[in-house]
């Protein structure tokens, strides 16, 4: 751990989103600069089915996209801005798999919580398969997914 304290555990919600664009590198690096224990970051699905780190289900908050994610193709949603809000020094999301990159170096020093929304337990499941790593991560699904949570 990044901190050898057991308990409490500090959990950066999207990042340290205080200080930087939230569910982006620049705030979960920050994070761990800043002494977390954890990260959280919210994961959806894109219109092809592809993993999106954002929070809300439209772009309009935390990119300079429009409409709802589903709505949109990978390709579409990487080409977005989900940091210039925050500054010139914050533009640019990088692609889902370098946020994995990321989280998963980081076995042992710094847990990444993911909160997976609007995805099928069937997904859920693959995803899990796939990205788990009991050092480093940790899945959630909310309580108001019954589809998803019944499917697992």
């Amino acid at each position: 751990m990044n901190n050898p304290r057991k308990y409490p555990k500090i959990i950066a919600h999207r990042g340290a989103s205080a200080h930087a664009p939230e569910n982006t590198l620049p705030a979960f690096q920050l994070a761990l600069e800043q002494g977390a224990d954890g990260i959280e970051l919210d994961v959806m699905l894109s219109k092809d089915n592809r993993l999106i780190v954002i929070h809300d289900s439209t772009l309009e908050r935390s990119t300079n996209g429009k409409g709802n994610v589903l709505d949109h193709s990978y390709a579409e949603l990487k080409e977005l801005d989900a940091g210039a809000y925050f500054g010139d020094a914050f533009k640019t999301r990088p692609p889902f798999r370098c946020l994995m990159k990321f989280t998963n170096n980081l076995a042992g020093s710094l847990k990444s919580m993911w909160n997976l929304k609007t995805i099928t337990g069937l997904t859920t499941n693959s995803l899990i398969s796939r990205w788990h790593s009991p050092k480093s991560t940790i899945f959630w699904i909310p309580s108001f997914f019954h589809r998803s949570m019944r499917a697992i």
